[in-house]
């Protein structure tokens, strides 16, 4: 495989299938839990969804530049 293909294709695949995964996991859960619950508030629904991926987004940002300040970085060598 060329880097072009290597870059555009496999990494868009690798990041579009961990999102769609962790989007169904949430899926999931909210419906289990508004299934088993007996009030209106729920596991993950609405609101409390949000700060879950909020927190998520931050510990991934920080994760990457850790990365990137220890060299791990992408390029075109081979």
């Amino acid at each position: 495989m060329s880097y072009l293909t290597q870059m555009a294709g496999l990494a868009y695949h690798n990041f579009a299938s961990a999102a769609v995964g962790i989007a169904l996991a949430i899926a999931i859960i909210r419906g289990v839990a508004r299934f088993e619950s007996k009030n209106d508030r729920q596991l993950l629904g609405g609101p409390d969804a949000l700060p879950v991926v909020g927190i998520a987004a931050h510990v991934a940002i920080v994760i990457s530049l850790l990365l990137v300040s220890q060299g791990v970085v992408q390029n075109l060598k081979p």
